[in-house]
């Protein structure tokens, strides 16, 4: 049986699919194993919002077709890969296939890919055939790194067991999983690899069951398994050096807290030794940074999005540590995570924003108003599925029959980083040098603008600028300094950046040629007189 959200293969659109009319994605790849779509098992289903109740569209209405009514009567040329609906889809809705589909192909055959061709090329001298191996004897230590899918793939090939060769030895020396949540669904008949974490998207497909804590010995009380990420390697001697790098993103759609708390969210975890765990201070999913970075189109997005505050420098600083823990020994820099015992990592009804308004955005040369900034409280939540007895949701391996799967009332804790009462921006984790000298405030998340639409914008956050004098944000009604207040001039902007990035440095947390350009940078914007 094959599911098809938005995000997934075959999916359709709606306001999350990035699609401005009703159109087709034509991108299946699960074929149906029948055309005929009154069979049992087949259904189109639309709802608004993920948390209403899905309402079927008529079998008669849709069909697996390709919709080219110029030369035939609704709906069009019959084809596996295409649906039509009468009338067309509406943006507005979100709309959910399900279907007996067949033919699936092998997909965790890429874990064992992966693990042979690296151990090839580390410890072989030839291959089976005799060909040589090129890099023979010059090959030391070995380093995997992985960013968002690629990421959640990489704690995948670590949590089922790949990382150990197929001579006992490893794989991976060391491994970064950067801006990764959760794993991949690579090894179920049907696999979905991909996918996102939107409220409205993917929120049912696959991805979503394997653990999320690393330590061998986690303990999952919500859905009483046991056993973490690092189960299967710790029992072989195989683990590598880990680091896991989250944004903010990872906590507000990803579902990222589980791997620092327990299941209920009322305890931090012990980490192990050979993991380190680094969150990116007020960052988004991706991005490149800087106020040039920011867009604001007011029908798509509440707030203007991206982040000013961005993770590309501590993300180049990182791995250069993580290299010198695996090869030179050298410790790398203590895990900088928010946590429950300090009140940096909190429910998201705890949050409190400073007051953020009667600001502008440019907009095609047009000063635009921003609206002032409300929160909302939105997360991704995490519910415990049941996808049938033939799937083992630990390894997200096997069969899944039960589909949509079965909520069992059961929800993981999200918690989600605690800001600063006075710029809004986070309190834990890494603060880049956008994050201690700030020209606004970076948000985590941003909503979706489209009227009757509850949902985060997908794996964006947003910026909301501080205003530049004392007397323009008290006339306001902001509540956040003004650059006027935190810096006075342009010289004492550029003062803050050169000691952000000197201390930053100093904990190896930033590169010398990286602070060096953030502080060129500095001087030749023009932030205040």
């Amino acid at each position: 049986m094959g599911i098809s959200p938005c995000g997934a293969p075959g999916a359709f659109t709606h306001p999350d699919c990035a699609a401005t009319r009703p159109r087709i994605y034509r991108e299946h790849v699960l074929a149906p194993a029948s055309l005929d779509n009154t069979q049992p098992g087949y259904s189109l289903t639309r709802r608004a919002n993920e948390t209403d109740a899905r309402v079927p569209v008529p079998a008669s209405d849709w069909k697996f077709a390709t919709c080219d009514t110029g030369t035939n009567a609704f709906p069009g040329t019959p084809s596996p890969t295409s649906v039509c609906l009468k009338g067309g889809f509406d943006p507005a809705y979100l709309y959910e296939l399900v279907y007996v589909a067949k033919d699936p192909k092998v997909m965790g055959v890429g874990l064992a890919a992966l693990r042979d061709t690296v151990s090839f090329f580390r410890s072989k001298a030839a291959d089976s055939n005799g060909t040589p191996n090129p890099l023979a004897g010059r090959i030391t230590h070995t380093l995997g790194q992985g960013t968002s899918q690629s990421g959640n793939a990489m704690k995948t090939f670590l949590h089922l067991g790949f990382n150990q060769a197929l001579d006992g030895g490893k794989v991976f020396d060391g491994m970064y999983a950067h801006v990764a949540a959760r794993q991949t669904n690579i090894n179920t008949r049907f696999a979905v690899p991909g996918g996102g974490g939107g409220l409205r998207t993917d929120h049912t497909a696959f991805g979503q069951t394997a653990p999320r804590g690393l330590d061998k010995d986690y303990m999952d009380d919500i859905s009483g398994r046991q056993g973490g990420v690092m189960k299967r390697c710790a029992a072989t001697n195989t683990c590598p050096k880990f680091f896991l790098g989250l944004s903010g993103t990872e906590f507000w759609q990803l579902q990222g807290s589980p791997v620092l708390t327990d299941a209920t969210g009322t305890k931090d975890l012990v980490q192990p030794d050979n993991a380190r765990i680094y969150y990116y201070a007020s960052t988004q999913h991706g991005g490149a940074g800087g106020t040039g970075s920011i867009a604001y189109a007011p029908t798509r997005a509440t707030y203007p999005t991206g982040t000013v505050v961005h993770f590309n420098d501590t993300f180049r600083a990182l791995f250069l540590n993580l290299e010198d823990w695996v090869v030179r020994g050298m410790q790398p820099p203590a895990s900088q995570m928010p946590k429950l015992a300090d009140g940096t990592l909190v429910r998201p009804e705890a949050l409190s924003f400073p007051a953020m308004k009667g600001l502008t955005w440019a907009v095609g040369g047009v000063q635009t108003p921003i609206p002032d900034f409300s929160y909302r409280g939105l997360y991704n939540n995490f519910p415990l599925f049941d996808f049938g007895p033939q799937y083992i949701p630990q390894d997200e391996a096997g069969i899944a029959t039960v589909l949509p799967p079965r909520n069992l009332g059961r929800d993981y804790a999200i918690l989600v980083p605690q800001v600063d009462a006075s710029t809004g921006l986070t309190r834990a984790g890494i603060r880049s040098v956008e994050a201690r000298a700030p020209l606004g405030t970076s948000i985590e998340f941003n909503y979706v603008a489209t009227p009757g639409i509850t949902d985060l914008a997908n794996l964006t956050g947003s910026f909301i600028p501080f205003h530049k004098t004392r007397a323009a944000r008290l006339a306001a009604g902001d509540a956040r300094p003004s650059l006027e207040e935190l810096y006075g001039t342009q010289d004492g902007y550029v003062a803050a950046v050169t000691q952000a990035a000197n201390d930053l440095v100093a904990q190896r947390l930033l590169l010398q040629r990286d602070a060096d350009l953030q502080i060129a940078r500095a001087k030749a914007a023009a932030v205040l007189p």
